[in-house]
């Protein structure tokens, strides 16, 4: 299965054509594993950068869901 990790600005990841956006970026890795270390990477760089992960089902897990399942215990 592929996991897709999104993130970037905020305003660049609100936006339904944010795979259009230079502020929006987007990793394919082949494991879970692989796509939620990546995601805790990138929030442990700048917590302000938004993150969002996919499976291919389209399953998306973003915002305080993301942070809990990564190990996060509260929300600054």
């Amino acid at each position: 299965m592929t996991y897709q990790v999104c993130y970037g600005d905020a305003v660049a990841m609100r936006r339904r054509d944010r795979h259009l956006d230079e502020w929006a970026h987007r990793e394919r890795f082949s494991t879970e594993h692989e796509a939620f270390n990546r995601a805790r990477d990138l929030l442990d760089q700048d917590f302000s950068t938004v993150v969002t992960i996919l499976d291919a089902a389209g399953n998306e897990v973003t915002g305080v869901s993301l942070q809990l399942r990564l190990g996060y215990s509260s929300v600054e």
